[in-house]
């Protein structure tokens, strides 16, 4: 089945607001990803275009015709930009894949996220947000990575990627502080935008009730301390906390260029006398 996977399509609203899609894609649970060809569907029904990676297909096949490895357990959707498609799965891998439109795609590069403690890679279960040429994403390890979605920083065989930056950032020696994880981010995709001071943020939120923040081109967190000082300024953003989980990504309303402040909502999962419910937020996104 497709479990919390969505379908997208190849379509880019901001290079072609008018035109339809000609290829659909979605993900399987069990790590599979399928294309469909929209433009020669028949009866309303697309013709399946490949399945990656391959499965069988042949009723008297051969060896090479075996169904391939799968991508592993998915819980989110795929994100298209390109010609290509960015798979963030449970196991902890993000992986490229090029030429999705044509009959053959191919894996690019992949990144594998940081441990857990218990020593197995953080899980991906929301989708990767691309902006630009940069993909962000967050862990259920509480880690928040920003990817070059050209693959730049691959090793030297071409295939493992390395973060443009990642918060909590790798210490530069061992003798460096180490900083401790965030929350863990379950089913919460970044959003991204650019406020009226023209500094590209990010903000993801978190199962500890926080709506973190981050500048989109350094990593670096902004946010106010017990203390009363105000982190990695400018902006000052007063990192609020609902004290209720959440589980689900932030909305953001407006942009720089209206005049007015950028606001963001959220929705956390609360208890109340032993039944599940749930606050609607909004703040200032800019200020927290």
């Amino acid at each position: 089945g497709m479990g919390y996977c969505s379908p997208i399509t190849d379509t880019d609203p901001t290079k072609n607001p008018k035109g339809l899609a000609k290829t659909a894609f979605t993900a399987t649970a069990n790590g599979r990803v399928l294309a469909f060809d929209l433009e020669q569907s028949q009866r309303g029904i697309g013709r399946l275009k490949w399945i990656y990676p391959a499965v069988r297909m042949k009723l008297h096949a051969t060896a090479d015709d075996a169904d391939k490895p799968s991508l592993g357990e998915m819980a989110a959707s795929p994100a298209y930009a390109n010609n290509k498609l960015f798979i963030a799965g449970k196991n902890g891998i993000v992986r490229c894949i090029t030429d999705v439109t044509s009959n053959a795609p191919t894996e690019d590069w992949y990144f594998v996220s940081d441990s857990d403690t218990d020593g197995q890679p953080s899980e991906f279960s929301s989708s990767p947000a691309l902006d630009g040429n940069y993909a962000y994403l967050a862990s259920t390890g509480g880690h928040v990575y920003c990817l070059d979605m050209s693959g730049n920083g691959k090793d030297d065989k071409g295939r493992i990627t390395t973060p443009v930056w990642q918060y909590p950032a790798v210490p530069a020696s061992s003798s460096d502080p180490v900083d401790n994880p965030l929350g863990a981010f379950r089913f919460s995709t970044p959003a991204i935008a650019t406020p009226r001071d023209g500094i590209k943020r990010v903000w993801v939120a978190s199962t500890d009730g926080h709506i973190y923040s981050f500048k989109a081109d350094t990593g670096a967190r902004l946010f106010v301390d017990d203390s009363g000082n105000a982190h990695n300024t400018p902006p000052t953003y007063d990192e609020p906390s609902f004290g209720q989980d959440v589980q689900g990504s932030v909305a953001l309303d407006g942009t720089g260029t209206s005049g007015q402040n950028i606001i963001m909502y959220v929705g956390d999962i609360s208890e109340n006398a032993g039944q599940n419910s749930g606050t609607l937020h909004w703040r200032d996104a800019e200020t927290g």
